[in-house]
C-alpha cells in the first residue's frame, strides 16, 4: 500500500460534504487536522505503522481512522476523530489518500478547496509523539 499526502485550503466549503464525500471512497482517504502533524516524520511514522496494523490484523481495520489515532496519541476512535479529524471552523487539513481516482474525484466536486504548501517540519525533536504512538499501538494488541 502507497500513501500520498497533499494539503488543503478552504474558506467557505461546507466541512459536511467533504465528510460525507471521505465515507464514500474505498481506498485510504483520511483528512487530518494540519495542528495534529507535528513534523513529516511523525506522520510517516503514524502512516506506516497503520499499514503495518491493518496488515497485520488489527481490531480496527481502517487505515486513516488508524493514522488519527497514531497522531494523537489515543487509543478511542472517537476521541482520535475529534482531535485530529477536520470539524468546522478548521480551515486547512492534509488529505492521506491511496488512489488517485478518489483525490481527482475530490478536485472535481470541491474546486473552491485550494492546494497549498504546509509548512510542515521534516524532522521534530520531541520524544513524547513517538512514545505516544507506541502507547497506542500496544493497546492494540
Amino acid at each position: 500500500m502507497q500513501l500520498k499526502i497533499k494539503f488543503f485550503y478552504y474558506k467557505d466549503t461546507d466541512i459536511s460534504s467533504i465528510i460525507k464525500f471521505v465515507r464514500t471512497r474505498h481506498s485510504v482517504f483520511q483528512p487530518v487536522r494540519l495542528e495534529c502533524i507535528a513534523s513529516m516524520s511523525s506522520l510517516e511514522s503514524a502512516m506506516e505503522r497503520a499499514i503495518r496494523r491493518s496488515e497485520n490484523g488489527s481490531r480496527i481495520r481502517d487505515v486513516g481512522i488508524l493514522i488519527l489515532m497514531f497522531l494523537c496519541g489515543c487509543d478511542q476512535i472517537q476521541d482520535a476523530i475529534r482531535k485530529c479529524g477536520i470539524s468546522v471552523g478548521d480551515r486547512s487539513f492534509a488529505l492521506i489518500y491511496e488512489d488517485d481516482r478518489d483525490m481527482e474525484a475530490f478536485i472535481v466536486q470541491f474546486p473552491e478547496v485550494s492546494e497549498i504548501k504546509a509548512s510542515i517540519p521534516a524532522d521534530h525533536s520531541d520524544d513524547m509523539i513517538f512514545e505516544r504512538m507506541s502507547y497506542v499501538d500496544s493497546m492494540l494488541d
